[in-house]
């Protein structure tokens, strides 16, 4: 008997805990989620392809110093310049099929630095 109890109880508790969940007012406002702590968000950057897969991130340790940029893997997709810029250089990066191309634009850090040292 004790067993129904304590499982009646706790459908009765589940139940209850589900209805509150999707509880809401009438004055709620909803916004898209953000991080108030993210120096970019307000810059209005594009992403320059169809592909979100990141195989390189910035910052990460590479042979020859921390990594400057993102690498961004997408297969047979065509990638666009996000803004006005010069192609400084493009190719193949190794043996492998991995094709890669810079783009020197105008943009900036929100502190104020080129993206692109040494350009």
């Amino acid at each position: 008997m004790n067993r129904v109890a304590l499982g009646l109880l706790t459908v009765f508790l589940s139940l209850g805990t589900w209805g509150v969940a999707f509880a809401q007012p009438d004055n709620v406002i909803e916004a898209p989620l953000s991080i108030p702590d993210d120096p970019y968000g307000t810059l209005g950057w594009r992403w320059p392809t169809t592909g979100y897969t990141i195989t390189g991130d910035y910052g990460e340790s590479r042979f020859d110093g921390p990594h400057k940029g993102i690498d961004i893997g997408v297969k047979l997709a065509p990638v666009y310049s996000v803004a006005r810029g010069e192609v400084i250089s493009s190719g193949k990066y190794t043996k492998d099929p991995i094709l890669y191309v810079t783009v020197k634009q105008d943009d900036r850090d929100p502190n104020g630095n080129n993206l692109i040292r040494g350009c």
